[in-house]
């Protein structure tokens, strides 16, 4: 092998002005380089009057890493400099890709920039959410993306990115007016909440779990502004559910559930049809949030605090603001509760989000957690009508696979089942490709989609409430073949919109009905493949 000489510095320089002195990442296309270079306290960069040299940038002197890294590009014939650089500074640098910084980046501590710079990649993802995991000196950081979390990358080293994170979130950038938190990072000491604003006019909330092995973050933005809305089918509802939606809220008062677990798209469903609503004109819309998630045009909208904008001075204003539609964005204490049940029985159209595991079941959860009374429950014209949902990913496109290419790699179990219960309708079915392709990020999913049930409340229903006969309701609906969210997915495997395991994660099996007895026989028949 050639020996090959090292070159002096171009000048002693922090990490902080490398890009101004015309430093960039870059790993001289070798793929082992880039792999050695995993977390925030080791790159390799380039100098614009030097691009033969490589740079090895060191944040931490215990890294040996860079050894390696030195030999691979010394196999390559490429000159090598190794640099000590302070680690915070580092860490920004390498996040930010090494590119340019204006003068505006300099406004903003390297911590703020790495977090920022993270929130503009997942906007650049469309992810729904982040995730922030710390690990010890390990932080993952994750994208929800089309539903699932997806691991964008790892770091590691005694600079610990997840802790400079949580201090920029919960700590330094409250200080800013518009920003707050509930309290200075600490860890796994607390919970936490706090609501910010990043560098590029966006307004993001994070809520910090204390778990046991290191604190979780999770990061979601806010105030997203939309000039057109999703429009119900889109959303995936059938003309059926649509019908009942548009049916219920033709009633100029009373109340609307949405209901369902976290990250259902309960949100975005409440925002279609107040967006619905404005669209039709001549009514005053307003809404009571913790915090806006959406920006809607044409509708009154304001997050709650602690100090001046309580949900009870806000429901107790509205009175006087001569409402027509109010929204609350989730009805999750008493004090919410109540201002929606007080203005829904005051000659207003009320709706709401909720959490709770069906659109029947919200009446028990109502009545049992938030104190609302029987009676009013039960009385005809409060509630109009309650929507249960979820969503489920949806296929990809471009490398979903049928059922005869599944087959053979199925449980017997499962392919007998499915055979059983949707006979020819199989070869429309459509599975998720756990290899993925390049269209849907290697994922097998591509975008996502609602299944939902929505329950009118009719005179029978109310009688149902009042004797708090939750199953007698159940069996009526059943009865009229009025379809609930089993039903809905069932169809969508069925057209192939949707990969029966995926929908099964959510609603149960969708060969067994629960609120049939269970067919022994048939449990007896589905046994003999177990001895195979």
């Amino acid at each position: 092998m050639n020996a090959v000489a090292e070159i002096s510095p171009v000048k002693k320089f922090e990490i902080k002005d490398a890009s101004e002195e015309g430093f960039e990442t870059h790993y001289f296309d070798i793929d082992e380089v880039k792999n050695l270079c995993n977390g925030v306290d080791l790159t390799v960069a380039r100098h614009k009057d030097h691009p033969n040299t490589a740079f090895i940038l060191i944040g931490d002197s215990t890294n040996t890493r860079w050894f390696d890294i030195k030999n691979l590009l010394r196999q390559k014939k490429i000159a090598v400099k190794q640099v000590q650089v302070n680690p915070q500074m580092l860490m920004n640098f390498i996040l930010s890709g090494g590119r340019e910084k204006s003068e505006v980046d300099y406004k903003i501590t390297s911590t703020e920039k790495a977090l920022f710079t993270i929130l503009k990649s997942s906007r650049e993802h469309k992810a729904e959410d982040v995730h922030v995991h710390i690990e010890g000196a390990i932080t993952k950081v994750y994208f929800r993306v089309d539903g699932r979390l997806r691991l964008m990358d790892s770091y590691s080293g005694s600079q610990t990115l997840g802790d400079s994170i949580g201090k920029a979130i919960f700590t330094s950038l409250p200080k800013i007016a518009g920003n707050e938190s509930s309290g200075d990072y600490a860890g796994k000491e607390q919970p936490l909440n706090a609501t910010f604003n990043d560098d590029d006019g966006g307004r993001w909330r994070a809520g910090l779990y204390p778990a046991d092995e290191g604190p979780r973050i999770a990061i979601r933005e806010l105030g997203k502004r939309s000039e057109t809305y999703i429009k119900l089918p889109d959303l995936g509802l059938t003309p059926l559910q649509i019908a009942t939606i548009k049916s219920a809220l033709k009633s100029g008062k009373g109340m609307f559930l949405i209901t369902g677990p976290t990250s259902s798209g309960k949100s975005t469903t409440l925002s279609s049809l107040l967006s619905m609503l404005n669209e039709e004109g001549g009514e005053a819309i307003y809404t009571i949030e913790d915090p806006v998630e959406r920006i809607l045009p044409g509708t009154a909208q304001a997050t709650t605090n602690q100090s001046k904008k309580t949900e009870e001075l806000l429901a107790r204003q509205l009175l006087r603001q001569d409402p027509d539609t109010i929204g609350f964005g989730e009805l999750r204490t008493k004090t919410m509760v109540a201002a929606a049940v007080r203005m829904a029985t005051t000659g207003h159209r009320v709706l709401g989000t909720f959490h709770t595991n069906g659109a029947v079941e919200c009446v028990s959860s109502l009545e049992g957690e938030l104190g609302v009374s029987l009676h009013r429950l039960a009385t005809p014209g409060f509630l109009n009508a309650s929507m249960y949902q979820e969503l489920v990913g949806k296929p990809c496109s471009e490398c979903s696979l049928s059922f005869e290419q599944i087959k053979n790699s199925l449980d017997p179990f499962d392919a007998a089942r499915i055979a059983n219960k949707f006979g020819d309708d199989i070869h429309n079915f459509k599975f998720i490709n756990d290899e993925g392709c390049e269209h849907c990020r290697k994922t097998g999913v591509k975008g996502k989609t609602a299944i939902a049930e929505i329950v009118p409340i009719d005179i029978k229903a109310c009688r149902f409430i009042a004797s708090r006969d939750m199953l007698g309701w159940k069996e009526y609906l059943k009865s009229k073949g009025w379809p609930m969210i089993r039903d809905h997915a069932i169809e969508r495997v069925r057209t192939g919109q949707l990969d029966i395991f995926s929908c099964e994660k959510i609603v149960g099996s969708l060969t067994s009905d629960p609120m049939d007895e269970f067919d022994f026989e048939e449990l007896k028949r589905l046994a003999k493949y177990e001895l195979q």
